[in-house]
C-alpha cells in the first residue's frame, strides 16, 4: 500500500472532465466573494407583523437594528430621581441607632405542651 504523502504527489491524470472539474473546483475555492447574510430574524419579524395584521412587532423597538438610546437614558435619569426622592423621605425616619444592652439575658425556654 503507497504512502500517504506519496499519494498526495502523484500527478491526476488531465483528462477532458477531469481538467474541467477541477478547473471548476480551482474557482470556486478561488472566489473570496462571501454568501450575502441572510437575515432571518427580520424575515421572521416581518412574516409574523403580516400574519398578525399590526399586533406583533409593530413598533419600531423590537425591529430596530440600533437601541434606543435616548429613551434609555431618560428612564434611567428618571428612575434615579425616583431612588433620590425615596431616600430623602425615609433617611429622615430611620432615627438614631438603640445600643443593645451589654449583659447577656436569660433565656426562657417553654416546655412543649
Amino acid at each position: 500500500m503507497a504512502d500517504e504523502s506519496e499519494l498526495d504527489q502523484e500527478p491526476i491524470p488531465d483528462s477532458a472532465a477531469g481538467g474541467d472539474l477541477q478547473s471548476l473546483l480551482k474557482r470556486a475555492m478561488a472566489s473570496e466573494d462571501e454568501p450575502p447574510k441572510v437575515d432571518v430574524l427580520e424575515g421572521v419579524q416581518q412574516k409574523l407583523r403580516d400574519r398578525s395584521g399590526g399586533k406583533f412587532y409593530a413598533d419600531g423597538w423590537s425591529t430596530s437594528r440600533h437601541p434606543p438610546f435616548s429613551t434609555y437614558f431618560i428612564t434611567s435619569l428618571m428612575m434615579l430621581a425616583i431612588v433620590v426622592i425615596i431616600y430623602a423621605i425615609v433617611a429622615p425616619l430611620a432615627g438614631d441607632p438603640v445600643s443593645a444592652p451589654t449583659e447577656p439575658q436569660p433565656v426562657r425556654v417553654v416546655p412543649p405542651r
